[in-house]
């Protein structure tokens, strides 16, 4: 096999893992279906007499606030995960969206309808950071590239479901019931995670590093279960991570962390490169052309 440990069949030792991460990923879903639905339903709201009236201008705002707001989500997700926890941040972000989702359907006005999308844009922008940190902490590494790249994979997917839907509630009196069905849709997924991530472990390199050792390697030897050999590298690598936090937190010293990565080139390199292909891939408007494309 070109990719090891690809199966259930092949690898049953790493099944929680799979359902772990797998349950954090489907959030994609989630991201990239508030993305594609809200395009379909604004063809159709906008004939609605509670929306009227409702320009161009309007709709530019309505489909570019979700994104302004995920980017102000983005940049509390670190310090916020990072105090209360992944599992508790994911959860979080399950729930907002939840609550933007059904205050867009049931929105009597178009400032309920603003409000509902700004809810929804602090969710995708929070989970969407989070949860690729969620994966690569209680990932192997035969299976952290992989397990990372279905989050982007269930983002498509959500896409594409999105104008399935649409096209289905399409038919439902779309201009009085059918955008509001669209809109709620996503309620149906997000109840479906938050049951299932409720029972999923923590990161247990956070526990870890909150002093909460014991449980982070009892989460470790239940994401790689009946395999001792596999455990043992996992507790080891969780082991050198702390002694490197705790040494990295002694160096800094009330020092801002970004300061310090200036100073290590090898670890700027990296962030840069990371940096500039995201850069790139967002001045190629991709975004932008979905969100015009119906």
């Amino acid at each position: 096999m070109i990719i090891p440990y690809l199966t259930w069949i092949q690898s049953p030792r790493l099944r929680h893992l799979y359902l772990a991460a797998g349950s954090a990923a489907f959030f994609g879903f989630i991201f990239g279906f508030e993305g594609g639905i809200i395009t379909n339903a604004s063809f159709y709201m906008q004939h609605n007499e509670a929306m009227q009236p409702m320009d161009q201008t309007f709709l530019y705002i309505l489909m570019t606030i979700s994104p302004g707001a995920a980017t102000v989500a983005s940049l509390l997700a670190a310090p916020i995960s990072d105090r209360f926890g992944r599992k508790k941040a994911i959860l979080s972000a399950i729930m907002c969206d939840t609550t933007g989702a059904l205050l867009c359907s049931l929105s009597v006005n178009k400032k309920m309808l603003i409000v509902g999308r700004i809810i929804i844009g602090f969710a995708l922008g929070f989970g969407s950071s989070v949860v690729p940190v969620y994966i690569s902490e209680i990932s192997s590494p035969c299976c952290r590239g992989y397990l990372l790249t279905s989050f982007q994979m269930f983002i498509t997917f959500g896409l594409a479901s999105a104008n399935i839907v649409a096209g289905i509630l399409s038919y439902v009196e779309p201009i009085y019931t059918g955008w509001r069905l669209m809109l709620s849709f996503t309620v149906v997924p997000t109840s479906i995670q938050f049951i299932i991530f409720l029972f999923m472990p923590e990161s247990p390199r956070w526990l870890c590093v909150n002093d909460q050792h014991e449980e982070g390697i009892r989460v470790t030897q239940w994401l790689h279960r009946n395999d001792e050999k596999l455990q043992q590298e996992e507790i080891d690598c969780l082991n050198i991570y702390i002694g490197y936090k705790q040494r990295l937190k002694e160096m800094l010293d009330g020092e801002w962390r970004v300061i310090h990565l200036m100073r290590d080139m090898h670890a700027l390199q990296q962030v840069l490169l990371g940096c500039m292909l995201q850069i790139f891939q967002q001045l190629s408007a991709i975004n932008a052309i979905m969100q015009v494309s119906h």
